[in-house]
């Protein structure tokens, strides 16, 4: 499901120690270290129109996934993430990523080692991942991804009507005060007896914008909650 050759090139493993635990990959390893930390990154649906490093146009924000995954990946996570397709839908790549899990399961990876993580719409697909595997020991986290207003908010909605009741798991939900077009997620609380939600709000003044860019103030308590061990 890469992009373009581009895309494929930034998909390198980068060495952090042991290469076996750390570094960036479209998929899992081939053969998968039961006491490595495994992220997958879904970006927002920004990249499924532009190429990476294109700034917003209204914002002028670039979207900097490479240096998000690096980052993540310095950070001793073995990051598997990809730019989507144009068009991707939530479902369908959530399929994706849920027979990438299930495959890290079967290796016997502990499900306490497993995060899911996405911005905007690949918090969507994080949400629905969660929805489909039901393990209450993975961890999932959604970044500005519960919408609130306008057509995201509709979108939000249908997604939490179809899926809400199965997501299943240790949910935390970070967004900026300032984003205008989404916000709380109580609706996933409410909907779904098997699931933890926390939330965490941070103040930049960035809004949406904020998970464009590899920053500690939202990718360190990222980065704790996908460690932790409970």
């Amino acid at each position: 499901m890469i992009r373009s050759a581009d895309t494929a090139l930034i998909l390198t493993i980068l060495s952090f120690g042991d290469a076996s635990l750390a570094g960036i990959s479209a998929d899992i390893p081939a053969e998968p270290q039961k006491n490595a930390h495994y992220l997958f990154y879904m970006h927002a649906a920004f990249l499924e129109k532009f190429p990476d490093g294109t700034p917003h146009p209204r914002s002028g924000t670039p979207y900097d996934w490479n240096g998000i995954v690096k980052n993540f990946s310095n950070r001793g996570f073995s990051v598997i993430s990809e730019v989507r397709d144009a068009g991707t839908t939530p479902r369908e790549y959530a399929g994706h990523v849920a027979r990438q899990v299930k495959r890290l399961l079967a290796a016997d990876v502990p499900p306490q080692r497993i995060a899911v993580a996405g911005h905007s719409k690949g918090g969507a697909i994080t949400l629905i991942t969660a929805a489909l595997l039901q393990n209450p020991d993975i961890k999932f986290i959604n970044m500005a991804g519960c919408g609130n207003d306008g057509r995201f908010a509709r979108s939000f909605r249908r997604l939490v009507k179809t899926f809400g009741s199965r997501i299943t798991g240790r949910l935390i939900s970070i967004y900026d005060a300032d984003d205008k077009i989404v916000g709380s997620c109580p609706a996933i609380k409410h909907a779904s007896e098997t699931v933890k939600v926390s939330e965490k709000v941070i103040s930049t003044g960035r809004g949406h914008q904020l998970f464009k860019q590899p920053t500690a103030v939202w990718m360190d308590p990222v980065a704790k909650f996908a460690k932790e061990a409970r």
